[in-house]
Order: C-alpha cells, then sequence, then structure tokens
C-alpha cells in the first residue's frame, strides 16, 4: 500500500504543468499630451517577496514610453518596485499562475498624493491667482505668465488679454498639474524650470530642474490647447 502511495505521488507530481510565463513591463507617461518625459531608474522584481532580479537603468528606453519584456516566469507573487519622478518607491503586484502573457501598466508620473498647498482647487469666488512660468538653460532663458480666476464656480485662465472658461475636465487637469508640480523635489538636468504660484501675498517657487518631468511645456501646451 505505502509503495502504491509513493507511486501515486510520483505519477501525479510528475504530470503537473511547469509555469513558463512572461511579464511585459508598460512603462507609460499618464499625461499623453506631452511625449518627451524621460524615465531611467533602477528598478527591482520581487517573487513571493523575496528578491528575483534588478534591472538597470540601461535596459529601458530612454524616453516614455517603454516596454520591458521578462521570460520564462515560474508560478508565484511578483512585486515590481521602482521609484515615480517624486522619488517615492512605488510597488505593484502581479500574481502568475499560467504559461502565458502578463501586462504591467506603470505610470511613474501620477501621483496620488495631494498636497494641501494647492491653490487653484482651493481658490474662493471672485479669488484670483497667478501663475509664472521661468526657464533658465546654459545659454537661454524665458519667462511667461497667466492668471487664473474663479467666478461663480468655475475656473476661467486668461493670459495676453484672452480668457477661457475651462470645463470639468480641463479644471481637472490643471488641478492634477499643479498638484504634481508641487511634488518634484530633485534636480540634475542643466535646464530648469521655475513655477511660481502667486495668490494675494503668498508666493510659492517650485523649481523642476529633473529633466523628466518637462512641468513647463505641460503647462504650455496645456494654454495652446485652449488657445490661450
Amino acid at each position: 500500500m505505502r509503495h502504491l502511495l509513493l507511486l501515486l505521488f510520483i505519477l501525479f507530481t510528475s504530470c503537473q504543468k511547469e509555469i513558463s510565463a512572461t511579464l511585459i513591463v508598460d512603462i507609460k507617461p499618464g499625461d499623453s499630451t506631452v511625449e518627451t518625459e524621460i524615465f531611467q531608474h533602477p528598478s527591482k522584481l520581487y517573487r513571493d517577496s523575496i528578491f528575483y532580479r534588478e534591472f538597470s537603468k540601461n535596459e529601458f528606453p530612454v524616453r516614455l514610453p517603454q516596454k520591458v519584456k521578462i521570460d520564462s516566469l515560474a508560478k508565484g507573487n511578483y512585486t515590481f518596485v521602482y521609484p515615480d519622478m517624486y522619488g517615492k518607491l512605488i510597488k505593484q503586484n502581479v500574481t502568475i499562475d499560467e504559461s502565458k502573457i502578463y501586462h504591467l501598466n506603470i505610470y511613474p508620473d501620477v501621483t496620488k498624493k495631494f498636497s494641501k498647498k494647492n491653490i487653484i482647487p482651493n481658490l474662493k469666488d471672485g479669488e484670483s491667482a497667478e501663475i509664472k512660468l521661468k526657464f533658465r538653460g546654459c545659454f537661454s532663458g524665458g519667462e511667461s505668465s497667466f492668471h487664473i480666476l474663479k467666478k461663480n464656480n468655475q475656473i476661467e485662465v486668461s493670459r495676453n488679454n484672452v480668457s477661457k472658461v475651462l470645463d470639468e475636465k480641463q479644471t481637472r487637469y490643471l488641478v492634477n498639474l499643479e498638484n504634481s508640480v508641487r511634488q518634484l523635489d530633485y534636480g540634475w538636468c542643466s535646464t530648469s524650470h521655475e513655477i511660481i504660484f502667486i495668490l494675494n501675498d503668498r508666493t510659492d517657487t517650485i523649481i523642476d530642474a529633473g529633466c523628466e518631468f518637462h512641468s513647463l511645456a505641460k503647462f504650455e501646451k496645456f494654454l495652446k490647447r485652449n488657445g490661450l
């Protein structure tokens, strides 16, 4: 009887299929309006909470979107760990239990953290704010600005004597852009951007010198998309 049970166990285990899956990590910009975002950071992959593999920044394409293919993965719970554009370590999980292609979508420019210092969503009716955009490079520089007015519970943006009342989607984009910019806390690029938020006697200056987020381009493209 013991030999029969042992034989059945051997037959059962030998008949089990080995898993060999592929994981494709799609690293995309959450803001698709700007195609110049750069993302090159070392990332790590864990299997069942045990370190599995590290990816150097040179294994990623320079610009977003990026696609990383990882072959021959066995069954298990995998965690992809990477730093976002705000210096925070992000973990995303995927369970592999079949021999197939799995996809993991990553948006390194998207943050779930909300800054308490945001001006735009906290404007009172009739209140106006100014946003100045400055850039400094090795051989060039420039400056522009625009105004934001809250009127009748709507946001109106104006520049160079041209104004536009934003719809809900446009307002949400502008609010999210301010929120993202306020969380940039690094810099290593020769060209730096200054975003200055002015409300009454309060002035907040944010410096984006990271060569990744391209905050100035995002503001300028938003204004041009809306005829400003």
